[in-house]
């Protein structure tokens, strides 16, 4: 946009055909901003620019509610960025742990319905946590709901509604637990379980397997290990329907390779506090810092 003179306006010129050297000819007509006159623009290109203006926005808005929908699901801030196609195979194993993986996520609503599970134990940092979090991470994206947890994180949590004043009740915390398309339960067996950790583990698990909701769990101990830890009941129901137990051998990734700060890591605008609307979250603490590749 341009000035009108002061004697255009006085001599009462209100428009003029003018020429836009990317549409052609327009109309300009005169309009007062901050009390002086101003001749229009091409409408064309004020359109457009308000059009790349706005897409701007809704990217950012976009990368924003990604950023918190994955902080808000308890994956560690480490796996923010990994991918099954990050994740490269050093036996025969994990590659079948990968196919069981990539498999299970492009058909997740089929799993979903049968309400089928996933177990990956083996050794530490073998995968096992990128590949989980990989899974997660992409269907959190996909506007599911979705939770992280150690095992120690949910144990805490369920605790914490103990606590007088507590804003939610352990019945309503279950129920919200419950309802999650699917449940990440990592660090099984990490610690010595008491008798009554055993029995709110074994409740969250009851009510999700009641329910037909699948859940992964990651443990380093092997299946006569996870028995003890979480009984042969809770283990049998995991592996109901279809359910895998997967093993992931070799040595640990970590001393074989360097570590990579995550390629398609998030990060937030820092310049605009707007949030778009959300589902309902469930915060679960326990995720902790991990290594760049995974227990």
């Amino acid at each position: 946009m341009a000035q009108a003179t002061a004697d255009e306006y006085l001599r009462g010129v209100t428009e003029e055909h003018r020429n836009c050297d990317k549409h052609g000819e327009y109309t300009s007509q005169v309009y007062r901003s901050f009390g002086f006159p101003q001749w229009s623009s091409c409408p064309l290109c004020v359109i457009e620019n308000n059009l790349i203006k706005h897409e701007e926005w809704l990217r950012r808005e976009h990368l924003r509610w990604q950023v918190n929908a994955l902080e808000e699901s308890g994956i560690p801030a480490r796996y923010h960025g990994k991918t099954l196609t990050d994740f490269v195979p050093r036996s025969e194993k994990q590659r079948v742990a990968l196919d069981v993986a990539r498999e299970y996520l492009d058909t997740f609503d089929q799993q979903l319905k049968a309400g089928r599970c996933l177990i990956f134990c083996g050794n530490v940092g073998t995968g096992k946590t990128h590949i989980t979090c990989a899974i997660a991470r992409a269907l959190v994206l996909a506007a599911r709901s979705v939770r992280y947890a150690t095992v120690a994180g949910l144990i805490q949590l369920l605790r914490s509604t103990w606590r007088k004043g507590s804003e939610q009740s352990e019945m309503d915390l279950l129920r919200d637990l419950q309802s999650l398309e699917l449940l990440v339960l990592d660090e099984i067996g990490v610690q010595y379980g008491t008798e009554a950790e055993t029995v709110q583990l074994f409740e969250v698990l009851n009510r999700r397997y009641n329910a037909v909701r699948p859940t992964i769990v990651i443990s380093n101990l092997d299946l006569e290990g996870l028995k003890v830890y979480l009984s042969e009941r809770a283990v049998d129901r995991l592996r109901e329907n279809g359910g895998r137990l997967l093993v992931f051998d070799g040595e640990s990734h970590r001393g074989q390779a360097p570590m990579e700060v995550p390629k398609k890591a998030l990060r937030c605008p820092e310049d605009d506090d707007s949030r778009l609307s959300k589902p309902k979250v469930i915060a679960l603490p326990g995720g902790g810092a991990h290594s760049a590749i995974d227990d």
